[in-house]
């Protein structure tokens, strides 16, 4: 369950930067397929206005295996960090990898997807096909791969299905920005103070509103290939998640994909 208690960050700070080099540089060091997604994916997208804060960098590498071979797979990431006089500390958490980055003045949580071989090979061409599709990002001095807004799109589109199907997470009555970041403050808010205690519902409902606000923006910018967008959605439509219910609840955000 993700922790809100986390300080908040944007593109802006030092140790997201850094962050991002350094899976550049293991990207290029492994010659491997890798791209910033997540929050921090989104407002590569954006402009500062439309931005919002989040607790983690998220990346994902073309790759799938056991524990001690994403710890050998990830050295010239840690190598980078640990040249700026940096710590990186590693979890294997329920569903990820925790990578913290650990500057004197800061504390960032990078995450990976735990995958196993079996699961990656299952899944290999999407994930070869969200790395050809991913976008090369141009933000002053800092160059990087970030996926692609349709596959953003669809991966958060298919998590809020999910946590309403599974877990009956409600969709806002308003799907105005403005609303959406209320709401959204208010939760995290009250998820801050229970700390701990939080109820889990309350940290999917904020998820959802978060995952809402994302797809609703990457579509007022830069805008989403509708085409490709649902070639992407054919790659990971299962259960509940279709053409049908996906083309549904962006109708209700205010997106036709039809």
């Amino acid at each position: 369950m993700k922790d809100f208690t986390l300080p908040e960050h944007d593109l802006d700070k030092i140790t997201v930067k850094e962050s991002i080099r350094g899976i550049e540089e293991l990207r290029e060091a492994r010659g491997i397929g890798a791209y910033i997604c997540g929050g921090l994916a989104v407002s590569s997208y954006l402009p500062a206005s439309k931005r919002r804060s989040t607790i983690d960098l998220d990346f994902t590498l073309c790759w799938g295996g056991t524990t001690e071979e994403f710890k050998e797979l990830i050295k010239p990431f840690v190598s980078h960090i640990e040249s700026k006089r940096w710590k990186v500390g590693f979890k294997r958490a329920g569903k990820t990898y925790d990578l913290t980055v650990k500057a004197p003045f800061d504390t960032l949580l990078v995450q990976h997807q735990r995958r196993s071989k079996k699961n990656f090979e299952a899944n290999r061409a999407s994930f070869e096909r969200e790395v050809e599709n991913s976008r090369y990002v141009f933000r002053g001095n800092l160059a990087y791969h970030v996926l692609s807004p349709e596959d953003i799109a669809v991966h958060k589109a298919s998590r809020i299905l999910i946590f309403q199907n599974r877990f009956g997470i409600e969709l806002p009555e308003d799907y105005r920005f403005r609303h959406l970041d209320s709401i959204s403050k208010q939760l995290r808010q009250k998820v801050i103070e229970l700390g701990k205690n939080a109820d889990s519902h309350d940290v999917l409902q904020l998820r959802t509103y978060y995952d809402i606000y994302d797809i609703k923006a990457l579509a007022e910018h830069p805008g989403l290939n509708i085409a490709y967008f649902n070639r992407a959605l054919r790659d990971w439509e299962k259960d509940f998640v279709n053409h049908n219910s996906v083309a549904r609840l962006l109708k209700d955000i205010g997106i036709t994909i039809d």
